[in-house]
């Protein structure tokens, strides 16, 4: 008797092992959002300027329930910026 028993608690583990792994195909989809800008500017400094050119890009990414309420929230922050010297023309480049 005592080996059915401890058969059908290794077959309803195993069940409840394939269910709890199958909710994640029911989940709603995250929302993603992207916004891009650039912003320039200038740098004084004595007898040069310092030409700065920046690309900043920020994703939000809402994690929804299945009522589209959002359960949380990720933001990542890209940011690439060139600078150039206006008299020898050097850059550097900042990722």
């Amino acid at each position: 008797m005592r080996p059915i028993i401890f058969i059908r608690a290794i077959l309803v583990g195993i069940v409840l092992l394939i269910l709890m792994t199958a909710v994640p195909v029911f989940a709603v989809p995250p929302v993603v959002v992207t916004s891009e800008s650039e912003i320039s500017g200038t740098f004084f400094c004595g007898d040069f300027d310092i030409n700065a050119l920046g690309i900043i890009r920020v994703t939000f990414i809402n994690f929804l329930d299945e009522d589209g309420n959002v359960t949380r929230l990720q933001i990542h922050n890209h940011q690439e910026w060139t600078y150039t010297n206006s008299v020898t023309g050097t850059m550097v480049r900042e990722r």
